[in-house]
Order: structure tokens, then C-alpha cells, then sequence
């Protein structure tokens, strides 16, 4: 894994995230909140040298979580956020 100082710029497009049971939630707000969150991973944690040696990765499988669906949106965030995450550095 890259250390946060080798870490290149990273430009994430997150095209869909599918949220079944998870009508109530704000999804701006939760939007805000993952990106606020995967940023800080990034920094803190890099990503995978392979994707840092190279970048050109239509599709990278940000995983599944399992959440109540009164889970509070900071948290369903870092859930997400961890998730992505997870996804870039293997």
C-alpha cells in the first residue's frame, strides 16, 4: 500500500449507490459525508499500488454493507466510505 505521502491525486466518479431500505436518508448530505470520509482515508491510508502505478480502472467494486435501515447517516457513511475504500486498496 502507498503511504499517505506517495499518495498520486486521486479522482473517484462513484456512478451508483444503491440503497435499498434507506428511504429517509438525505442523499446529499450522505454523499457529503462519504466523500468527506473516503477523502480522509485516502490521505491517511493511500490506495493500492496498482492503482496508483495506474489509473485507468473503469470499474472498481466498492463492495456491499449491511446496515439497519435507521442507521444514522454519519455512520452509514463511514460504512460506505469503508467500503470504497476496501475496494481501492486491495
Amino acid at each position: 500500500m502507498t503511504t499517505p505521502t506517495d499518495t498520486p491525486n486521486v479522482v473517484l466518479h462513484i456512478d451508483r449507490l444503491v440503497l435499498h431500505g434507506f428511504e429517509h436518508v438525505d442523499r446529499a448530505r450522505l454523499g457529503r459525508a462519504v466523500e468527506a470520509e473516503l477523502t480522509r482515508l485516502v490521505a491517511e491510508r493511500g490506495i493500492a499500488p496498482a492503482l496508483a502505478a495506474d489509473a485507468r480502472h473503469p470499474r472498481i467494486d466498492g463492495g456491499r454493507i449491511d446496515a439497519a435501515s435507521d442507521t444514522p447517516t454519519p455512520r452509514l457513511a463511514t460504512l460506505i466510505a469503508r467500503s470504497v475504500h476496501g475496494g481501492l486498496s486491495s
